[in-house]
């Protein structure tokens, strides 16, 4: 990861200047309403 690159004469503007960290990764499986009923979330999922 490399860290901000600010020319130096910019440092004084009233600007921010920093890093965003980005993150990968699953969310909450949402299942399909229209799913028969009692259809659970697959294993496979739940140990995501």
């Amino acid at each position: 990861m490399s860290g901000v690159n600010d020319e130096p004469e910019d440092l004084g503007l009233p600007h921010w200047a920093g890093v965003v960290p980005l993150r990968k990764g699953y969310g909450t499986p949402i299942a399909d309403p229209d799913l028969a009923p009692g259809t659970g979330l697959p294993q496979y999922l739940r140990d995501v």
